[in-house]
């Protein structure tokens, strides 16, 4: 019965409509109650512009979308991450029930990166296993730059990557953490003619049929000259790090050169030291 209460006070907290202001009004100073506020939040739905890279985002049903300044907030102050890797962040959509920053259970990140467009030629040779041996060989290059504790170890694909040439739309999901309970890292890009919006979230993976990644995946739409399909090679950029296949293994175009210069380079050892015996 005390946790009834408890968990009913602190929701009303939360709401801070015109009764919920008046009643704590009696017992809380001013101050104390803009101080509880600051701990609400003011959601967004609809259609919102995302003006910083030229692209509008459909909220999808039962989720609202929270500007960059209170998503900077939730991922600094409550997820206790380092602000430096959310520069470019646009806001985040959360679950639509959530009315206090503690509430929201799981956060899909929402970034800008204008790196120039993005070739996508190599989207039809992804292999699922060597990309998935990519992944893991980043993720320990990762590993070894962070403490112990913040350790993650990728063992899968809860999503198998899959680039969608209609919508020019990359989705993959891993599989991280323990075995038994593993957790879903989820990451979506959405490609236009200067770069992408990346969206990402992690939650555990028995949330992964709560999760309609068909409307996640349709929720971004660049503005009229914007689009993918608008890039002109005679104005535009073409990024010189990233393609459709290095998006997913954290790895430059210049890395995937080197890599196939050396595979090149042994094949034609391989073919002399074959000719060589053949002529001997």
């Amino acid at each position: 019965m005390t946790y009834l209460f408890v968990t009913s006070f602190i929701l009303a907290l939360c709401s801070f409509d015109e009764y919920t202001l008046k009643m704590l009004s009696d017992t809380y100073s001013e101050e104390q109650l803009q101080e509880m506020q600051q701990d609400s939040i003011h959601g967004q739905t609809g259609n919102i512009a995302l003006s910083k890279c030229h692209a509008h985002l459909n909220v999808p049903s039962g989720m609202i979308f929270l500007d960059s300044t209170q998503a900077m907030k939730l991922v600094v102050d409550y997820y206790h991450h380092d602000k430096s890797y959310y520069t470019n962040m646009l806001g985040i959509l959360v679950p639509s029930n959530a009315t206090c920053f503690y509430q929201i259970p799981i956060a899909f990140v929402l970034r800008y990166n204008n790196c120039g467009y993005i070739k996508e030629a190599d989207a039809e040779e992804m292999e699922p296993g060597e990309l998935l041996l990519k992944r893991i060989e980043a993720q320990k290059e990762a590993n070894h730059s962070d403490s112990q504790e913040q350790n993650t170890i990728l063992w899968g694909w809860a999503i198998t990557p899959n680039y969608d040439k209609k919508s020019h739309t990359l989705i993959w999901a891993d599989l991280t953490g323990d075995h038994d309970s593993p957790d879903v890292n989820m990451y979506i890009r959405y490609l236009s003619k200067d770069g992408y919006i990346s969206l990402e979230a992690d939650y555990p993976k028995v949330m992964q049929k709560e999760i309609r990644i068909e409307d996640l995946a349709s929720s971004i739409q660049f503005d009229k000259g914007y689009a993918y399909t608008d890039f002109n090679e005679d104005v535009d950029n073409i990024s010189d790090y990233y393609t459709t296949r290095t998006l997913i293994t954290c790895e430059s175009i210049e890395g995937s050169i080197d890599y196939l210069f050396v595979i090149i380079f042994m094949v034609i050892l391989i073919l002399i030291f074959i000719i060589t015996n053949i002529f001997k």
